[in-house]
């Protein structure tokens, strides 16, 4: 993971810690709503990816969890990824880049169609490119 977080750093101007949160959180969010097995599936090939999920600080729930809740159904989840997007420093006109960069990466790694099973649950991710 740190391969991506570094191609955030340099092709976003994102500081490092905060790619490293928008990573580990859109992580997290996954792991919260994707298939157990497929998501383990999706761990092992995404070297370094456990340890940015915790540094990121737990799942996609905590303040995130509750807005989306409020807000309910798949406006709440879409929100809550942009609001997770922004809370890692990442501007507004960069979130659409940089779900795009994480999604192809992921993609590169773990192939398209374990990239498919693993975001069939939150498909507000892929929303954010357009």
């Amino acid at each position: 993971m740190q391969e991506f977080i570094q191609m955030a750093v340099e092709q976003l101007g994102m500081k490092e810690s905060g790619a490293k949160k928008a990573t580990g959180g859109l992580l997290n969010m996954i792991k919260d709503h994707a298939p157990k097995g497929d998501f383990q599936e999706l761990l092992g090939k995404l070297p370094g990816a456990k340890e940015v999920m915790k540094d990121a600080g737990g799942g996609g729930g905590g303040m995130l969890g509750s807005l989306g809740g409020m807000l309910g159904g798949k406006a709440g989840s879409a929100l809550s990824v942009a609001a997770l997007l922004e809370q890692s420093g990442l501007s507004t006109d960069k979130l659409g880049k940089f779900a795009s960069m994480f999604l192809g990466f992921v993609e590169g790694k773990a192939g398209k169609g374990l990239l498919d099973k693993v975001l069939a649950n939150v498909p507000e991710i892929k929303k954010l490119i357009g």
